[in-house]
């Protein structure tokens, strides 16, 4: 038993120390082209360029370690698709934060939305229990429920 107990902090002491700041910039839906799997466990994400649904839903699949994303930089494309993204969608606005996104990311404490959002969709924060700041711009015309 005391064995298993040092095994399980030791995995739990190692992947904080595998803990790493990740800085790309890209185009809309290849973030997670950028980002391969030994950087799966990004702490705090820095993004520039565009970046659509295919990116968010992406962080939403893989980086749920994250403290602090800043996207000040990055513009958000729309995107239609017969594919379903982040719940039941296809369709996604430009400069909207889609719903769901950042949806449980229980570590989240900084957010920083571009500059140009418009939108945050519905319940794209719900669950950040720890989540203290948010930086939306001056150009945010809509919250919806449960974000």
């Amino acid at each position: 038993m005391r064995k298993l107990l040092y095994i399980v902090l030791f995995l739990s002491v190692g992947k904080h120390l595998q803990a790493t700041n990740y800085n790309c910039h890209t185009e809309a839906g290849q973030l997670q082209s950028l980002i391969e799997e030994q950087h799966r466990t990004i702490t705090n994400l820095t993004v520039s360029g565009t970046i659509d649904v295919r990116d968010f839903a992406f962080i939403n699949d893989s980086l749920f370690h994250l403290t602090g994303i800043n996207l000040a930089d990055c513009t958000i494309d729309a995107f239609e698709s017969r594919d379903i993204y982040l719940g039941n969608q296809t369709r996604f606005d430009a400069n909207c934060i889609p719903a769901n996104t950042f949806f449980g990311f229980q570590e989240l404490t900084t957010v920083r939305l571009p500059q140009n959002t418009k939108k945050i969709g519905k319940g794209a924060f719900a669950g950040c229990t720890k989540l203290k700041n948010i930086d939306w711009g001056n150009n945010l015309q809509e919250i919806a429920g449960f974000a």
